[in-house]
């Protein structure tokens, strides 16, 4: 806020005195009263910046104008809104919004501009507007990076530096330019952003995948800064070419079944590195190590995996192997684990890694690490000193919890050993645990008995004397053992430097360690001090000592304590100030009412939403990382979205330090108060048992003083009687000149690191700086420095392993084989083979034999690739190889051996199965189905004295029972053939039958041979026709199928029902007595088939139906024979023979009809046989017969209608005579069944007039045979007019069937009725005139009639 004195204007009264004097001899505008600075910051070019500031008159004698020149910003960048202010009042305000625009063509650097504001009569007041022009760049350590020749199947790695040197953050990105190789070489990261000063590298790997040169150019995109930085990467893939002489190995020709031929190969290295390759065909070792890599899951996203360089000869990785371990452990314990989604889950078992133990030699494995082990009081800043000195001299800090911690989280033993100390055992371990100690105090008092009877016996100790016997005596090597078991049990000094001995031997700890106090929350403080003393000899101890004893350290923490409750109040108005920032900067978004109310209960909040800056914003400390506190105005200055950020972040700040100052307030109650001064244990223990919330493991000021400061003395006495104790004064550092720093360290000399300790007193007034600097002053510099965390790393060369990818299913290699050199075709067949050798080492420009053996048990000329492959490359290399051999053989195509051929099976239900044909898709010689009635010995060699029926079954058993197939001599050579069948099973052994088995057959000539197949029984034959040719070793074989046959039909017809019930009747039965009567029945039912026609009327026809299924492989021949029946009118069967074919179906259909009432009853058969005149067969023997039963009656039906007296005469009309219009007249009549089965009958009203005066009762019913007659009442009524009837005719009876509702009968019901009104006549008709009567004169008389003419009272 600019406060400007006010200057008089002409419209102002004129000054005098002293005033006027200064008025007309100084010259004001020369004096500056005073220099505002409006620093914009870091600004990029491009941008535009926005800065408000105020000016306010502050004057008392008027009001202020004033201009400003834009002279001073022309070019400049700057500008001020607005340039000109008018008659501003006095006290008022104004608000100046100053902008700064960073041009694209200007220069970096700072950029200054003053501007006077001047005022008649008033000393100048300089604005300063300051900016500093920046362009985000990166630079690079090299713009160049050359991988040189690297082997396929390895990858290298490269790095280079980016560094930020402008003052703004930069985001960069790596992006191709040519668009090639970009997949052999990969940038990690490839984007990012870099703080001001701050260097990121970048890790460029090669991995070439052909022999051949690599080359990409990348730019290095800076965000705002357009002028983009090259990046060029070459690199040259080298192979591993081999060289096979001859290329191509022919062998041959060779005799099969014979040791074969072999050949030399000589593979050249044609490179300059050495080299291992295999055999793709027979090497079981690069199958191995490709299922291993196949399983393990340890690959990238990339799906590679580097370790250290695989040199030819060696096996996979050891850590690979181990991998592979863990994952078969896991598989094999997830298999035999069974899941129960019923049972109560088991606690899962933690699994734990192994140590990352050092496997290269490091500094502490020389004596040369530098250890540090940071202590002092509570409160006294051990942590924050152990972490600066960790960043100081990059080393891992840690406490020595975390130490133990981490170890327990390994599956060594020593890992064990860590959890059993802290209560962290799993179950397993815990149960093993308690079997060892069990099984050590067995063995550990078994030998306590021997070795007192052993020493009884020794010293010949007389009984009762054995209390006299030495303790010593009972101390065996086993009672030691168990000892030292339990004890590690527990925290001691022992058992806690071995678990720290273990940690130090792990990778991250190998140029030293800081470790932050020497207390811990499991373990008692002495134990953890004499572990850290005997497994860290040489640490350095830095003790940071409170001056004057109780009373300085009582002072330090009352200074500590007003400290943080100062900050703690701060931080607390503070976030109060800012939530009332936030509230009234709130704009409420269009449909959300309620978003203030929101705001506001989340402010109000215990918890603060965490809002983390992203680092891009100016109001950041890049050096602190933490957020520069702006002043009101300059948080108005912010654009809306900036001023919201910059609120929450600066309030999520206050909040997260508003806990830790509550952490160190607590810290201090804890120990210290000002009522009861510094705490123990004794008089803290009352707040621990009512406070559950208080800490477990405080650490006092009297453990520092009962144990650390002892440890401390002690240690120090033993280093003094090795060196006296030097003294470094710290007057240097910024302490008086009679103050002294007690140092106590050991002699670093190069034989390696010292133990030691060093005292940094600590009065209460230093700066954290100051005690930081004076502890580094004074620890002794490192022996060897650790690795430059800024220097580029050098460049690694790794092997690179990929997840195999499925390979192509090659063929196998049948008739070639490696062999080795030192074999012989016709070795000594006694003495044992040596190893097959399918993997070769060749040094560089060095070569290598491998014998190649073909030997084949078939003819032909055979051609194969011998695929090898260069390890660790995937480089493929072939050896085509060819070999012939020769056999004698035959013509064993199907085309030429059987005379006749089929494609396939037809799969139509109805086709026959082939007979005497070979299948060519299935594959084999179909003799066909073959009927059972021509039997094997039918098969006879005919004779001169042969009888006819002999020659007529061998004819008939020839046609169908035997083939020929044809033979023909294609090789070389005579052929002398054996035939047979192989005989599959024993059915099959007399089935098949060949007549010649054995003879020769000429180059190029053919013979025919007869085979038969005789099968016995109804079932399918399998058998294979063997040809063996002499010194012909694959004898040919072809399959042969027959069926017996013999022929059968399924009958399905509706007695299935019957004979159902019939059955389920016996099943139920236990009368003993009636159980046979339903046996016979069922028996009867079972011996012919019945066939029930119920009955049926007269002159009516009805048909019942059965069916016939053909279910063998023949087709069958059938007739029907009407037994009973021939010749009868009344019975009819359709069809009456015919040849079923194979599952066919063929329903025969039996109709009944007769004129007159007929009770039927016979039986008819049905006759079937083979189709081969198995019908005509003599004797009948072939035909199976099956009998029926047919059972039917025809009737009749007979029906009366009755009057109601039960006459016959008139039952058919009714006669209500007269009746009376609206009376109801009532008659009933009678319905008779003079016929043999109960009828039905119904009543048909056709006109609607007859409906309206018409009603019966019931309409419909059924009349029982015999005298049992129907009363059926008929009602008639006219309601509304006179109507005469006669005979009328429109009811009709209609008589029926009951079970199949056929109407049988029709008759008119005849309905006669006369319906009349009342009918009177009354006279006179027209009235009564009696005249003109005189008063009092006697009455006239007249007389009225009224007669009824009606037929009705």
């Amino acid at each position: 806020v600019l406060e400007v004195a006010g200057s008089i204007s002409s419209a102002q009264p004129q000054l005098a005195g002293l005033q006027a004097f200064i008025a007309r001899n100084i010259e004001m505008k020369e004096i500056v009263s005073a220099n505002y600075l409006c620093d914009f910051g870091n600004v990029i070019i491009g941008q535009t910046r926005k800065k408000i500031f105020k000016i306010t008159n502050a004057s008392v004698i008027g009001q202020l104008n004033w201009t400003f020149d834009k002279r001073y910003l022309s070019g400049s960048g700057f500008t001020l809104e607005p340039e000109k202010i008018v008659k501003m009042g006095e006290g008022t305000t104004i608000d100046i919004e100053a902008k700064y625009f960073a041009r694209n063509n200007q220069k970096t650097g700072l950029k200054t501009k003053i501007i006077p504001l001047e005022s008649r009569g008033s000393a100048s007041v300089n604005i300063i507007l300051s900016a500093n022009a920046c362009l985000p760049e990166v630079d690079l350590s090299s713009h160049v990076v050359d991988f040189g020749k690297l082997l396929i199947g390895r990858s290298c790695k490269m790095y280079i530096r980016l560094h930020n040197p402008t003052p703004v953050k930069v985001t960069w990105l790596l992006k191709s330019v040519s668009g090639k190789e970009e997949n052999r070489f990969t940038c990690e990261p490839n984007a990012g952003s870099l703080k001001p000063g701050k260097r990121a590298l970048v890790c460029i790997e090669f991995i070439p995948s052909d022999p051949r040169k690599y080359s990409t150019e990348l730019l290095v995109k800076v965000e705002n800064n357009k002028k983009p930085k090259s990046l060029r990467i070459l690199g040259e893939g080298v192979g591993c070419p081999l060289r096979f002489e001859p290329n191509v190995l022919e062998l041959g020709p060779v005799v099969p079944y014979t040791a074969g031929q072999e050949g030399v190969v000589t593979v050249s290295n044609l490179s300059e590195a050495p080299l291992e390759f295999y055999s793709v065909d027979w090497d079981q070792q690069f199958r191995e190590e490709e299922e291993l890599l196949s399983t393990v899951q340890i690959y990238d996203s990339s799906g590679i995996y580097r370790t250290d360089l695989r040199h030819p000869g060696q096996s996979l990785p050891a850590e690979l192997m181990q991998y592979a371990a863990k994952d078969e452990v896991v598989e094999k314990t997830i298999e035999e684990t069974e899941v129960d989604h019923n049972a109560v889950s088991a606690p899962i078992t933690p699994s734990f890694e192994e140590a990352p133990l050092r496997s290269k030699s490091m500094p502490r494995d020389e004596n040369k690490q530098q250890d540090l082990v940071v202590v002092g009081p509570p409160l006294a800043g051990v942590s924050t000193y152990a972490t600066l000195l960790s960043k100081n001299l990059q080393l891992q800090c840690k406490t020595v919890d975390e130490l133990i911690e981490e170890v327990a989280l390994t599956s060594d033993p020593i890992g064990t050993q860590a959890r059993m100390l802290l209560n962290r055992l799993t179950p397993e371990e815990a149960e093993s645990i308690k079997v060892e100690e069990e099984r050590l105090l067995q063995v550990a008092e078994h030998s306590k008995l021997e070795a007192l009877e052993h020493y009884k016996k020794e010293k010949k100790v007389a009984k009762g004397k054995e209390k006299d016997i030495p303790k010593d005596v009972l101390l065996t090597p086993q009672v030691l053992e168990y000892n030292r078991f339990v004890e590690n049990k527990h925290a001691t000094a022992d058992s806690v430097s071995t678990i720290l001995s273990f940690r130090l031997k792990w990778n991250d700890v190998g140029y030293g360690l800081v470790i932050d106090g020497a207390v811990s929350k499991y373990f008692d403080q002495s134990a953890i001090l004499q572990g850290i003393r005997i497994s860290l000899p040489c640490a350095v101890y830095v003790n940071l000592a409170v001056e004057r004893g109780e009373e300085g350290y009582i002072g330090w923490l009352n200074y500590l304590q007003r400290i943080k409750l100062a900050e703690k109040d701060r931080l607390e108005k503070a976030i109060e100030s800012t939530k009332k920032t936030i509230l009234k900067n709130f704009k409420p978004q269009k449909g959300k009412p309620s978003g203030y109310a929101d705001l506001e209960a989340s402010l109000n909040s215990t918890e603060v939403a965490e809002c983390l800056p992203s680092g891009e914003e100016h109001w950041l400390n890049i050096e602190t990382g933490q957020l520069v506190e702006l002043d009101s105005q300059e948080v108005k200055a912010l654009e809306d979205r900036d001023r919201n950020n910059y609120l929450k972040q600066i309030m999520y700040q206050h909040w997260v330090n508003l806990k830790n100052v509550n952490i160190s307030i607590e810290k201090i109650a804890q120990i210290w108060s000002l009522e009861s001064g510094l705490r123990t244990v004794e008089n803290h223990l009352t707040e621990l048992v009512h406070n559950s919330a208080a800490s477990r493991t405080v650490v006092y000021y009297a453990d520092y003083l009962e144990k650390l400061i002892p440890f401390l003395t002690s240690l120090k006495s033993d280093l003094e009687a090795k060196d006296p104790i030097v003294s470094a004064s710290a007057e240097a550092d910024g302490h008086g000149a009679n103050e002294e720093v007690s140092v106590k360290v050991e002699d670093t000399a190069e034989k390696g690191a010292k133990g030691g300790v060093i005292d940094i007193p600590i009065e209460g007034d230093e700066t954290e700086e100051t005690i930081f600097s004076h502890i580094v002053a004074l620890i002794p510099p490192p022996l060897v420095n650790p690795p430059d965390k800024d220097a580029l790393p050098a460049s690694a060369v790794f092997q690179v392993f990929r997840k195999p990818l499925m390979r192509s299913t090659r063929k196998p290699i049948k008739h070639f084989e490696i062999v080795n050199m030192e074999s012989s075709a016709e070795g000594d067949a006694s003495q044992q083979k040596p190893a097959m050798k399918y993997r070769w080492v060749i040094e560089p420009n060095s070569s290598v034999q491998l014998k190649v053996k073909f030997s084949a048990f078939s003819e032909g000329k055979f051609e194969s690739a011998l695929e090898f492959e260069v390890m660790n490359t995937l480089q493929k290399y072939s050896l085509f190889c060819k070999g012939v051999c020769e056999l004698p053989k035959i013509n064993d195509d199907t085309r030429n051996v059987f005379l006749r051929r089929v494609k396939g099976i037809n799969p139509a239900a109805t086709t026959p199965l082939p007979q005497k044909k070979f299948v060519l898709s299935e594959n084999f010689y179909s003799f066909g189905p073959l009927s059972l009635f021509k039997k094997p010995d039918w098969k006879k060699e005919l004779k001169e004295d042969s009888s006819p029926q002999d020659v007529a079954n061998m004819q008939m058993i020839e046609s169908t029972n035997m083939d020929t197939i044809r033979l023909t001599n294609t090789g070389k050579y005579r052929c002398n053939v054996d035939i047979g069948f192989e005989n599959t099973d024993e059915a099959s052994r007399d089935t098949f039958q060949i007549e010649t088995r054995k003879f020769g057959i000429d180059e190029g000539e053919t013979k025919e041979v007869k085979i038969w197949a005789l099968p016995k029984e109804v079932k399918e034959y399998n058998n294979n026709l063997v040809i063996c040719v002499e010194n012909n070793p694959i004898p040919i074989q072809y399959k042969m199928k027959c069926w017996g046959v013999d022929p059968t039909l399924d009958i399905d017809g509706p007695w299935k029902d019957s004979l159902k019930k019939a059955e389920e009747a016996v099943e139920k039965c236990t009368d003993k007595k009636l159980i046979k009567d339903l046996e016979a029945k069922l028996a009867t039912l079972k011996e012919a088939l019945t066939l029930d026609f119920d009955r049926i009327l007269i002159g009516k026809t009805e048909t019942r139906s059965f069916t016939i299924k053909n279910t063998c492989l023949l087709p069958v021949a059938w007739e029907i024979d009407l037994g009973d029946f021939t010749g009868s009118p009344n019975v009819s069967i359709e069809p009456m023979s015919g040849t079923l074919p194979i599952n066919s179906t063929l329903p025969i259909v039996i109709s009944f009809n007769s004129p007159d009432p007929l009770m039927l009853t016979g039986k008819f058969s049905l006759r079937y046989s083979d189709y081969e005149g198995g019908l005509q067969s003599a004797g009948g023997t072939r035909i199976i017969t099956k009998t029926f039963r047919a059972v039917a009656e025809a009737y009749k039906i007979v029906a009366v209608s009755l009057t109601s007296a039960g006459l016959e005469q008139g039952g058919s009309e009714i006669d209500f005579g007269l009746i009376r219009v609206g009376d109801y007249a009532v008659q009933t009549m009678k319905m008779g069944n003079k016929g043999k089965y109960k009828i039905g009958y119904s009543f048909k009203i056709s006109s609607p007039l007859m409906q309206n005066l018409i009603k019966i009762e019931p309409m419909e019913g059924t009349v029982e045979y015999g005298n049992t007659l129907a009363e059926i009442k008929v009602t008639f009524c006219s309601t509304s007019s006179e109507i005469m009837l006669r005979g009328n005719k429109d009811i009709i009876v209609q008589i029926s069937e009951p079970l199949t509702g056929e109407i049988v009968e029709k008759f008119p019901l005849f309905i006669s009725c006369n319906v009349k009104y009342n009918k009177f006549r009354l006279q006179p008709s027209k009235g009564l005139q009696f005249g003109a009567v005189r008063f009092d004169s006697e009455a006239k008389t007249k007389r009225v009639e009224l007669r009824n003419e009606g037929n009705f009272e």
